[in-house]
């Protein structure tokens, strides 16, 4: 989804999660930054956190809901530990993002961009030292994602340096 605003101002955001298990909270995300929260609360046999927020948009973004992440090893600020759901596995949750533009202006992240633009290089060497194909066709297919969206993300980066 895409939000088109003319000009900057206030958006009201809401929504809610609902789970089995107790999952602590949900929050607002907006450019990978927490800008609201709300705590579960016990509703029959489950629970439920919900968002009503007015938020200041003055800029383009992407906006999000998300549960707590999991502990990230190396990042502080993600060490705090999340509910297990009855495997044992870390519960975690995400909407998609909806992107907020501004003016026809749209959310570019230019460090975000050149650490994912890295990221693919890096697999694409992955993937032509170990990747197993039934075929060089298939090696090809696979490798063609990836050349795609580096060319992709170079573009994006030139454009966003004018």
């Amino acid at each position: 989804e895409t939000l088109s605003l003319k000009k900057p101002t206030t958006i009201r955001i809401v929504g809610e999660a609902v789970g089995r298990i107790d999952f602590g909270r949900v929050e607002l995300v907006i450019n990978g930054k927490v800008v609201a929260k709300s705590k579960t609360e016990r509703a029959g046999g489950h629970v439920i956190a919900k968002i009503d927020s007015e938020i200041p948009i003055d800029r383009p973004c992407w906006v999000a809901l998300r549960t707590p992440p999991p502990p990230v090893k190396d990042d502080p600020a993600l060490t705090a530990p999340v509910a297990r759901n009855e495997l044992g596995r870390e519960l975690f949750a995400h909407t998609s993002a909806v992107n907020v533009e501004v003016n026809g202006q749209r959310h570019f992240d230019r460090a975000v961009a050149g650490q994912l633009l890295a990221e693919m290089k890096a697999n694409v060497d992955s993937i032509q030292k170990n990747g197993t194909f039934a075929d060089d066709q298939e090696r090809q297919r696979v490798l063609d994602v990836y050349r795609d969206g580096i060319a992709e993300m170079t573009r994006r980066l030139k454009r966003s340096a004018k």
